[in-house]
This record gives C-alpha cells, sequence and structure tokens, in this order.
C-alpha cells in the first residue's frame, strides 16, 4: 500500500514537471506539488532568485547566450542553482532549463545587494550586543523553539527549523553530527555571523517579544526578512485597530522596540474581547491568527439550547448557566445510582458523539488525566517535580467515532484507530505538563516538553507530514484546549477535545465555533470531577485506561443508543 505522504507529492510533482514542455508549468508543478496546494503558498517559500526567474520565463528569450540552470526541491522549497545539490540532505533533482546568463548573473547581483541591506538593519538592533546579551538572545530563541511547534523560516535559499529532518537549530535527540546554529553563534563574535545567520536572529528575537510564541508560526514555510517583519506588525496593528483596539499613536512612526511592545499590548487586549485560534495548512504548515466573531463564545458556559434540552432529557441536568450546570452535574455525578467513573464516561461519551453528530466528524476525542487522585494529592503537597515526572500511562483519552465510522467500518477497525489515537494523546499530554511548572524550579533535563496549548487550532490538508494522519488518510482537524484548575493553580492544556475527518471536505468556522461551545461543556464536567474527587480525599481514585476491549464494548454501546 502506498501512503500520499508529502515525500510522495514531491516525487509526482517532480514526474509531472518533466512532462511539461514549457518551463513556467513545469515550475508550476513543483510549486503545487502537482495540484495539491495553492500557487501562492508555493511561492512563499521562494528566494529572491526564483521569484525573479518566475516573473521574466515568459518575457525572456531564454535562448540568449544561455547557461543552464538545476532546479532541485531542496528543504522543501524550490531551489535554482549552478551547484550540484544531488548529494546533499533533504535534496532531489527536479529538472534543468536555460536561462540568459547576463540575466542570471543581474539576478545575483541584485540578491546579494538586498541581503546586504537587510542585513545593515539588523545590525542596528543587535550589532552593538555585548557577548552576555548575544547569548541570552540565543539562549532565549533555543529555549522558545525547543519547546514549541514547529517553524520553517527560508532566508533565500537558507532554512532555519526546528521541524523533524529540516531541524538544523540545535542538537535533539540525535546521532548524527550537524553543524547546529545556536551552538555555533553562542561561540562567534556577532561581526563574524554569517549575514542571513543575524537577519534570522534578529527577526525572530523581535517578533517572539510581540506577542505569543505561535506567532513564529506565522512565518512557517515563508521568506524572512526585516523589511518582513515591519511589515507584518504594521499589517497587525491595522488588524487589531480595526477591531477596536484604540491605535494612540501613529504606529508606523514608532521604532522597533516600541512597534514590538504596543503589538504585545494590545493583543492581550484582543484575547478579552476575540476567540482567537489559527488556522493551519497541513500540507505547507503555514498558519495564521484568525478570530472567532461570536462573542457568546467568550461566556463561562456559552448557551446551547438543543444541547441543553438534550441534558436535561437524558441526564436530567440543568444548564440555564454555569452555576446550574457545575451544581446539576455535581449531583449527577455523586448519586448514589451507580459508579462515578461510569457515569462520567457516559456523560462524556454523550457530549463527545453529539459534537460529532454537529460537525459531520469521523471521530471526536478528548485528552484527560487518568490518576487524577495522585495528581491532587501532589499538587496539594506541592510535589510538582513529582508531577512532572510522572509517565504517559498516568494521563487518559477517551476516543469517541462519528455516525460514518460506526455505521460504515467493521469493530474490530474502529477499535485498533481508537487505541491508535489513544496512545498517542497519552505522550501528548505528557509533554504539555511540565509547562505548568516553570516558575517552580522543577528540572527538565532528562525530559522533553512542551509549551502548553492555550490557542483552538483548525486544520486542513493535514495528512502529509504526521505518520498516524498520514496512515488514517485524516485530512481536516479540530483542536481545542483548555485549562483546569487544582487548589488554585491553572493547570493549561490539562483537557482538550478533537475533531478528525477523512477526506477533502474541510471544517468550517461554524465547526469550530461548536467545538469550542461543546469543549466548555466537557472542561466543566471535568473540573467538577476533580471538585468532587478533592473535597471527598478520594487520593485513590484514577480513571481506568481504555483498552480495546472497552472501546469494543463502547462502539457496541454507541450502535444501540444512538443508531438503532
Amino acid at each position: 500500500m502506498i501512503f500520499e505522504d508529502f515525500k510522495y507529492l514531491v516525487n509526482q510533482a517532480i514526474s509531472l514537471a518533466n512532462k511539461e514542455s514549457e518551463t513556467s508549468m513545469a515550475f508550476k508543478q513543483l510549486l503545487t506539488l502537482g495540484g495539491k496546494q495553492k500557487f501562492d503558498d508555493g511561492k512563499m517559500t521562494l528566494g529572491y532568485r526564483e521569484n525573479q526567474i518566475l516573473q521574466t520565463l515568459e518575457l525572456t528569450d531564454l535562448k540568449e547566450d544561455p547557461i543552464n540552470l538545476d532546479v532541485y526541491f531542496h528543504n522543501n522549497k524550490i531551489e535554482v542553482t549552478t551547484d550540484d545539490l544531488r548529494h546533499v540532505k533533504n535534496s532531489t533533482y527536479a529538472f534543468s532549463f536555460d536561462y540568459p546568463l547576463k540575466k542570471w548573473k543581474h539576478i545575483l547581483a541584485e540578491e546579494n545587494e538586498l541581503l546586504n541591506i537587510e542585513y545593515k538593519q539588523a545590525l542596528l538592533h543587535i550589532g552593538d550586543f555585548n557577548d552576555l546579551k548575544k547569548r541570552h538572545v540565543v539562549d532565549m530563541a533555543e529555549f522558545f523553539l525547543a519547546h514549541m511547534a514547529p517553524i520553517i523560516f527560508y532566508i533565500n535559499e537558507n532554512v532555519y527549523s526546528n521541524f523533524d529532518y529540516l531541524s538544523n537549530l540545535y542538537a535533539k535527540r540525535r546521532k548524527d553530527k550537524d553543524d547546529f546554529l545556536f551552538e555555533k553563534l553562542r561561540n562567534t563574535a556577532i561581526k563574524d555571523w554569517k549575514q542571513e545567520d543575524l537577519i534570522f536572529i534578529c527577526f525572530l528575537n523581535y517578533l517572539l517579544s510581540s506577542g505569543i510564541q505561535t506567532r513564529a508560526e506565522e512565518f512557517n514555510g515563508k521568506q524572512v526578512s526585516m523589511s518582513a517583519l515591519v511589515t507584518y506588525l504594521e499589517r497587525k496593528n491595522a488588524t487589531y485597530v480595526d477591531m477596536g483596539i484604540s491605535d494612540i499613536e501613529d504606529f508606523k512612526s514608532l521604532t522597533l522596540d516600541e512597534k514590538v511592545r504596543a503589538l504585545r499590548q494590545k493583543y492581550a487586549k484582543i484575547q478579552e474581547r476575540k476567540i482567537v485560534y489559527r488556522r493551519i495548512n497541513g500540507l505547507s504548515l503555514q498558519k495564521s491568527e484568525e478570530y472567532l466573531n461570536d462573542a457568546t463564545l467568550l461566556e463561562d458556559l456559552p448557551q446551547n439550547l438543543k444541547l441543553s434540552n438534550s441534558l436535561k432529557l437524558n441526564f436530567k441536568i440543568d444548564s440555564a448557566n454555569l452555576q446550574s450546570y457545575k451544581n446539576s452535574v455535581n449531583r449527577y455525578l455523586t448519586n448514589d445510582d451507580g459508579d462515578l467513573e461510569e457515569k462520567f464516561l457516559k456523560l462524556l461519551r454523550f457530549l463527545l458523539f453529539d459534537l460529532s453528530e454537529k460537525t459531520s466528524a469521523d471521530m471526536a476525542f478528548s485528552r484527560f488525566f487518568s490518576s487524577l487522585g495522585r495528581l491532587l494529592e501532589l499538587d496539594k503537597n506541592g510535589e510538582y517535580q513529582a508531577i512532572s515526572d510522572l509517565n504517559a500511562k498516568n494521563y487518559y483519552c477517551y476516543v469517541v467515532p462519528g455516525r460514518k465510522m460506526v455505521e460504515k467500518l467493521p469493530k474490530v477497525l474502529v477499535t485498533n484507530v481508537n487505541m491508535a489515537v489513544t496512545s498517542r494523546m497519552l505522550y501528548n499530554s505528557w509533554h504539555y505538563m511540565p509547562a505548568n511548572f516553570l516558575n517552580d524550579g522543577i528540572n527538565t533535563e532528562h525530559r522533553e516538553f512542551y509549551f502548553s496549548a492555550v490557542m483552538a487550532d483548525i486544520a486542513n490538508l493535514d495528512k502529509y507530514h504526521h505518520v498516524g494522519h498520514v496512515k488514517m488518510s485524516i485530512n481536516n482537524t479540530i483542536r481545542v484546549p483548555k485549562e483546569l484548575y487544582i487548589h488554585g493553580r491553572t493547570y493549561k492544556a490539562l483537557l482538550d477535545v478533537r475533531l478528525m475527518r477523512r477526506g477533502d471536505q474541510e471544517f468550517s468556522v461554524e465547526d469550530l465555533g461548536m467545538a469550542v461551545n461543546y469543549t466548555s461543556y466537557i472542561q466543566h464536567l471535568c473540573q467538577v470531577l476533580l471538585d468532587v474527587l478533592d473535597k471527598d480525599r478520594r487520593f485513590d481514585f484514577a480513571l481506568e485506561q481504555m483498552d480495546k476491549h472497552k472501546y469494543s464494548l463502547q462502539f457496541s454501546e454507541i450502535k444501540e443508543d444512538y443508531l438503532s
């Protein structure tokens, strides 16, 4: 069986490019990955030389004193060069074409001139840093990038990335002997840094200072420069002003440092007014900051009349407001009618299946925590290192297959899919926990971790990079992370709700809004469970891990309860 992952698409695009008689059409096949992505998305990766060549291909006499140029797919972008990259890492030869030598030399000269201008701009901002400040900036860049989602930046033909096989910034748990950038920069005077490296560090330093670290992800799969940074900051400010954040200063006249500080303050205000989410192109890994306009979703418990009626009918739960909902859930969980865990999972299953129905998702699932009593006791005693050291088996995931999976797929296959998702999510949850204790002096040198997810996201074309998504053709996803509270401490991303859908039909913004709505109900269900366990000092309580037998029973229950 052939899995259509990213490498497969690249090889297919190269094959199609070689069938084209026009060089411009061959480039188009590569830029669109054989029609899988938008032409403009592919162009964002291109350096100056490739852009100039594309613009002049149809206007230039290619036979005029020609030079033969090679085209490679190198580091996930097109690279035009006279160098032989056939044996270079992450490089695949695509095709060759003739181009006027005089024009080629002119383009290279312009490219170098523009690079010098960008370098001088970056040098103005960090060129006079002493060794201590230089190391601090590099250390902070590494700290952020080591604990966040992947970035892929380009400066002409240079890639800067912490993504899987492109990673070249810092040593991970790898045996190869790559010359990692951050360590080299720490031990080199700024005046001796490569021009592109200095631009990258300066760009990243200011970008990360302008708001949440996901700012960096907005430049995934794009060319970065100091001029691009200024344009980005000014456009972001204009967006915030259009959304009602007052612009008390002439933003364009501010210094770069002032722009960064002002934008950071405005972003904090935006979070109070809007649900901020990320839109993700899973193929190019390009991401953008977006906003849900439904103000009711900011409420502690957004109203949902149909869901409220169903909760009242099926569980005698009143959700007229947050307090009523929490009181009703408390009574439901603590009455003498049945086992606490069974009642919790029955309500959780109902909410997740109902959400999958409302959004036509193939599956809905929620990350949570298994060893709840142990977590409560450790937190009560301030044993944050012990919490961070808990292994993945202490976490929890509950997967609910949607209607299409239950009706069309055999039970054994659905059960295996559920288990694969569950196993991955336990590890995912384990990754997030230490970020909750970064100010408590815990030691994380013996393990990796990621910053806790705080922003919802919606992704399409998501089946080409992630191994699990490739194998199951999961092309569209939604994720809504939520925090929970224990003894007054906020545990970010201790919970999230996710939706997955196969095929080409993308999730809509309305689907995301529905997921945000339902996640609030699930969040408060989990919070009530925690509060009940804490009040009764049930420090031995743990949700039993899901296994094939439990998922097999769940499959039958869904058929009987919802589809019969």
